[in-house]
This record gives structure tokens, C-alpha cells and sequence, in this order.
């Protein structure tokens, strides 16, 4: 896959690098571990960020950002079906913040496609031969 990513050039090599960056072709499972635990991370201080400032304009206010705990786990393991049942308390908190939406997005992108190559790398690791 080097190969072939030397050969197509930059445009055309972009899945291929990033596959290989998240998950080394689909042979390591700790880096979609790292990578799916950062995309929680980030994306619960993003959402925090973005909706629980508090009145005084320093700092979250804690208990609202616990609450976005959940809403970034259902976020990034949307095809659950989580979100809107279980989660509709938090999820109002987001209406009025659009790059809530933005950042809800972009972990329902990513979350799926990284729990892939997780479980890619355990298909590779465990298959029989």
C-alpha cells in the first residue's frame, strides 16, 4: 500500500495515509483504541466548551459538563440509537449552540469509521490461517 500511495501522489493517497495513520493498514488495535478515546475526549471538552460556560465568563460549569459526557458517547456511537431516547435532556442543551451540531457531526462521522478499523485490526489479529 507504501507503494501504490508513492505512486497515485498526494490527492489520491489521502484515505490510504490515514488509514494507515489510524490503524497501520489494519494490523494495530491500539491505535483506534487511542484514536476513539481521543475523539471522546475532544469532543466532550469541545461540546463542554462550546455549552457550558458559565455566567461569570471563567471556566465550565461542572455539572453541565458531565452532562456532556453521555451526549459525546452517544454522539460517536450514534448507530446505536441513543441519542434521542435516553439523552433527550442533554441533547436539548445543544439546540441553541450550532457548532454543537458541528461537533456532534463530526464525531458521528469518525466514530463509526474508527470502531471499524478496531475491529479490522481484531479480525487480522485473530484469524486462522
Amino acid at each position: 500500500m507504501k507503494c501504490q500511495e508513492a505512486i497515485d501522489g498526494f490527492p489520491t493517497a489521502i484515505p490510504s495515509r490515514f488509514f494507515c495513520i489510524l490503524s497501520d493498514y489494519g494490523w494495530s488495535y491500539w491505535r483506534p483504541l487511542v484514536a476513539l478515546g481521543l475523539a471522546f475526549y475532544v469532543g466532550w471538552l469541545l461540546l463542554a466548551g462550546s455549552v457550558c460556560q458559565s455566567e461569570v465568563g471563567i471556566g465550565l460549569v461542572p455539572e453541565c459538563s458531565r452532562s456532556m459526557l453521555p451526549v459525546s458517547f452517544s454522539n460517536l456511537f450514534s448507530f446505536l440509537g441513543l441519542s434521542k431516547s435516553i439523552l433527550s435532556d442533554e441533547f436539548a442543551l445543544l439546540a441553541p449552540h450550532p457548532w454543537a451540531e458541528v461537533i456532534a457531526t463530526i464525531q458521528m462521522i469518525f466514530g463509526p469509521i474508527i470502531l471499524f478499523f478496531f475491529f479490522l485490526a481484531l479480525r487480522n489479529r485473530f484469524r486462522m490461517k
